[in-house]
């Protein structure tokens, strides 16, 4: 039987160069398809994960998914959930392109979401604006050009307001007219003698002529109207007082007025209403109301604000009592805003403001405004910014910084912030240096609560946003108090 022929040296040499030839070849067909198909699913998976990307910041501006997004907590976990999303989908990109492909990766902000009240939308509506705000860092210190601005003097300046004569005083709650009306007793003994000089010709001409004709009322009648001030007859008693409020609204009468003793008996008024909520009457919501309007509307004039010091003590303890219809509140409140306007009377709202502050956190926006403007008065008093820093801070105090909150209020509350801040920089107020009287507990100050170790972050990622508003007078009240954190 024939046998092969045994290779040779050379024949081996031939035999294992093709096997070497074609494992190679094999690898090399092996390896193509390899890195093409891992090529292919990187870019399918930054593909899907830039969809998700843009989904999610589409998201972002049209308001999806807000009913995960009620507090600072959840606002703070989508932002974190975002930014691992952000440099997840960067890292993936850097990856395919390491295999012959490249795409612009999903980059934003997080300076540029606005997640408030369960609403969330984009503020930045500027392509120019929102890069400034990627490159700014809200945790640095560095200034920012839209912050770069001083001061103004008038930040600083309290505001008046009065009753006007056109408003409906008698407007009341069908809520408040239901509670029984006790006449006040307590009032001045010789109040007859006024109420006999005039006879009720006089008193029905003087009361029509301050409502018909405020402008052109003679000072009879204005002297007639102020006698029916302590008059038995309710009735009357209140006419006489809507018809002061509607004359005190013009400066020539606001003078008649004092000179005929109406604010001495303003004040016996006031008081006599006090002390009979104090033992439990039911006072007439119209009678508080309208005494409170008159001293607003008298307040205006600086010549009746020394005369009305003694207003000021009487109005606080009716906040203080609790005991009030929100329509007496209301103007109550506009009493004191008037009042506040002078440093002379801050004495005594020292002990009123951590009322003011949970008046804020109330549902009524007319009380809520009110009381922030009594507020913004008294920021503009660097010794009162310590008694505002040392109460009780609101339970809103970063959600009136919210964009949908009504205008108004975010101006008024952006405008106190402002204040306090830069009081506090400018004279370098620490928390030792708090007031002790009336001070609430360390954790819950409103110094806390704006210069907290957790929430000046907060605080300035918040106020950025709103320099972006389009009031423009929120805009620079969110400005200012940026820069007052700034160190």
């Amino acid at each position: 039987m024939a046998t092969a022929a045994p290779l040779s040296h050379q024949g081996r040499i031939v035999l294992i160069a093709a096997l070497a030839g074609g494992l190679f070849f094999l690898g090399f067909i092996f390896s193509k398809k390899y890195f093409k198909n891992k090529t292919k699913l990187a870019n399918e998976e930054k593909e899907t994960t830039e969809k998700e990307c843009k989904i999610q910041k589409e998201g972002l501006r049209e308001g999806l998914d807000s009913n995960s997004l009620g507090d600072a907590n959840s606002e703070k976990q989508l932002l974190e959930a975002i930014n691992i999303k952000e440099t997840s989908v960067t890292l993936q990109s850097a990856a395919a392109n390491e295999f012959e492909t490249s795409a612009p990766s999903c980059t934003f902000s997080q300076q540029s979401q606005d997640v408030e009240n369960s609403v969330v939308s984009c503020q930045y509506d500027d392509t120019e604006e929102t890069l400034k705000t990627v490159e700014h860092d809200i945790n640095s210190d560095s200034s920012f050009d839209f912050f770069d601005l001083a001061t103004s003097p008038n930040d600083f300046k309290p505001t008046f307001e009065f009753v006007h004569p056109a408003e409906n005083l008698n407007r009341i709650k069908r809520s408040e007219k239901s509670d029984k009306i006790n006449h006040i007793s307590n009032v001045s003994e010789n109040e007859e003698e006024s109420t006999h000089v005039s006879s009720q010709e006089d008193i029905t001409n003087a009361l029509d002529s301050a409502i018909n004709n405020t402008d052109t009322i003679g000072t009879d009648e204005l002297k007639i109207l102020v006698s029916l001030l302590l008059s038995k007859n309710v009735e009357i008693q209140e006419a006489a007082i809507i018809g002061i409020v509607k004359c005190a609204a013009f400066t020539d009468h606001q003078n008649s007025l004092r000179e005929l003793g109406c604010i001495e008996k303003l004040n016996v008024l006031l008081s006599s209403c006090v002390t009979s909520l104090k033992v439990g009457q039911n006072i007439s919501p119209v009678l508080i109301a309208s005494v409170a309007n008159a001293i607003s509307n008298m307040s205006v004039n600086e010549n009746n604000q020394i005369m009305l010091k003694d207003s000021v003590p009487l109005l606080v303890d009716l906040i203080l009592g609790d005991h009030i219809k929100e329509s007496a509140l209301l103007a109550t409140l506009r009493a004191l805003t008037n009042l506040s306007t002078t440093e002379k009377h801050h004495g005594h709202y020292t002990q009123l403001v951590e009322n003011l502050y949970q008046l804020i956190d109330g549902d009524n926006i007319s009380i809520k405004l009110q009381a922030l403007k009594v507020l913004v008065n008294l920021s503009c008093s660097s010794e009162m910014v310590r008694h505002l820093l040392a109460a009780k801070a609101p339970q809103s105090t970063l959600a009136l910084l919210h964009r949908d909150v009504e205008e108004a209020l975010v101006l008024r509350w952006t405008t106190l912030l402002a204040n306090i801040v830069h009081t506090v920089k400018e004279h370098k107020i620490t928390q030792s240096s708090l007031p002790y009287t009336d001070k609430a507990a360390s954790p819950e100050t409103m110094y806390t609560a704006l210069y907290g170790v957790h929430m000046i972050r907060d605080l300035k990622s918040k106020v950025f946003l709103l320099s972006k508003h389009k009031n423009e007078d929120i805009r620079y009240q969110a400005a200012r108090i940026y820069s007052g954190l700034l160190k």
